[in-house]
């Protein structure tokens, strides 16, 4: 099996339909659209399933200091769910928590930033010694890339300092979250892995559940979309639909946006749909007649 980016290049240019049009489109331009796509379907799915999928949920280990209010987030957060102390070895043991806040508050909470300005701790931490506390956070989509392992263990694998296509990130846990596939080695191919963590100064990525068989030979790996296949097709569909106006294939862009519609249905309801055992819960704003506004008369 190929790696998504070698299926997603070849997809685009079936798409197209046109041999001489698709050798215009440089593949360059088709992997920075694929990184416009993937936001795109990514911010679509999210809206679409709101709060009943956990696809995308993460979390990572903050270590509060006294003194110290700002504290960095994950390269690839998106959203802000919560922020607990747990007792050592029992994640469902929760002795303290911390809602977000605004930037008029002074708490206790999180005020939020963004990924790349962080979050700040109200008010200042005075704790007398460190603590772990975990940030539960939903990641967004990260760019992607495949190539060589540089080294494998049970449970890490060391990337490359070039991948074969695609851009590795340096940002310490840039990857927390995604999938990281093997689909070419000797011994262990076709295993797929969470990432619990990655370290940009090594390149190394820990897994969050150790390989069944560890890899062993040339080693060949991916991180993967969101979506896996085959409902990983529409990314290919979408790039190649957007690129259709601006070469004249208007005609193959209404066909291809026919072939779309049931493929989006189909990713949606995968998204959505992860457990069967409970009915769905969305999420939504409150709206004003669900606030009483003098709740102690």
């Amino acid at each position: 099996m190929d790696a998504f980016l070698d299926r997603y290049l070849a997809s685009v240019d079936r798409h197209l339909g046109d041999p001489t049009q698709a050798k215009r489109y440089p593949i360059a331009d088709k992997l920075l659209d694929l990184r416009t796509v993937e936001v795109q379907i990514w911010e679509k799915l999210l809206s679409a399933s709101g709060q009943e999928s956990t696809i995308g949920r993460c979390e990572h280990t903050i270590t509060l200091q006294d003194g110290v209010s700002f504290y960095t987030l994950p390269g690839n957060f998106r959203q802000f769910m919560g922020f607990e102390r747990r007792q050592d070895g029992d994640r469902n043991m929760i002795m303290s928590s911390m809602p977000s806040i605004s930037m008029y508050d002074s708490g206790p909470g999180v005020e939020v930033l963004d990924a790349h300005q962080g979050m700040m701790v109200r008010p200042e931490p005075s704790l007398g010694e460190d603590q772990d506390w975990t940030l539960i956070y939903v990641k967004g989509p990260v760019l992607l890339h495949y190539g060589t392992a540089a080294s494998v263990t049970a449970t890490t694998l060391v990337a490359p300092v070039s991948p074969t296509r695609g851009e590795l990130v340096a940002m310490d846990d840039y990857y927390a979250g995604s999938i990281l596939r093997v689909y070419s080695a000797s011994v262990g191919m076709f295993q797929s892995r969470v990432i619990s963590a990655y370290n940009a100064t090594t390149r190394t990525f820990t897994l969050r559940t150790a390989w069944g068989t560890t890899p062993t030979g040339t080693i060949l790996y991916e991180i993967c979309p969101a979506l896996p296949e085959p409902y990983d097709a529409i990314y290919a569909l979408d790039a190649a639909i957007d690129k259709c106006p601006s070469i004249g294939l208007f005609a193959q862009q209404q066909t291809l946006i026919q072939r779309r519609r049931p493929l989006w249905d189909a990713c949606r309801n995968y998204f959505a749909s992860n457990v069967t055992d409970r009915m769905p819960t969305r999420s939504a704003r409150l709206m004003a007649d669900d606030v009483d506004p003098y709740p102690e008369i």
